[in-house]
């Protein structure tokens, strides 16, 4: 009975995030005046940097690297695995390590140029567009918060707790200096469509890591 339900909120969230990284890749690529707001408010939370503050946001992003996720992914699988939740494994690998390189795949394609500031607080030579920090910590806290779904104790705390860690993921981003806003709201609404997207299709047991 609840096949249904799920798969309509599935449904629902893919075609809203395709939605907005439509207008978010369209808006970017035209220079239009999405880009402008970007550059002033990148301008104004980097004027926003202070020693304690960076300190907190280059661990929160240094913990969700590339390495970061992949280490957190592999033991999400092996607990699955060692749980003989064969289809949740599955549908974790599929989710993180897949997204990830879907986003390598978009950056080549857009090719935008990252941020820069005199008082540079990260510097990265890769492409910035759309933000791989953004989308892997939404595949990675969107992956399990799918997994425990249907648990009555943990399903809200799962979701609130993954849009948290979401959001401040993505802000480090901003606030370092080496994305823009549409960057990562561009990655967490590929994340968004990206996990729902392969829920539908491989339908993962909820309550899977219970």
């Amino acid at each position: 009975m609840q096949t249904v339900p799920r798969a309509t909120g599935s449904l629902s969230a893919i075609a809203l995030g395709l939605l907005s990284f439509t207008l978010l890749s369209w808006q970017v690529q035209l220079h239009g005046p999405l880009s402008a707001f970007d550059l002033r408010f990148a301008n104004w939370l980097h004027a926003q940097a202070g020693p304690w503050l960076t300190r907190v946001f280059v661990l929160l992003t240094d913990a969700h690297n590339t390495l970061g996720l992949l280490v957190l992914g592999l033991a999400i699988c092996a607990f699955l695995v060692a749980k003989r939740r064969w289809r949740a494994s599955v549908f974790a690998g599929i989710t993180i390590g897949g997204g990830m390189l879907f986003n390598v795949a978009l950056k080549l394609l857009f090719q935008r140029a990252r941020p820069v500031f005199e008082d540079t607080l990260l510097v990265l030579d890769s492409y910035s567009f759309p933000s791989g920090h953004a989308l892997g910590s939404t595949v990675l806290y969107g992956t399990l918060a799918v997994l425990l779904a249907s648990h009555p104790k943990w399903r809200r705390p799962a979701f609130f707790a993954a849009m948290v860690m979401v959001l401040l993921v993505a802000l480090s981003r901003v606030y370092l200096g080496v994305h823009y806003l549409s960057d990562v709201l561009a990655g967490i609404a590929l994340g968004v469509v990206w996990v729902n997207f392969w829920r539908l299709v491989l339908s993962p047991a909820p309550s899977a890591l219970t």
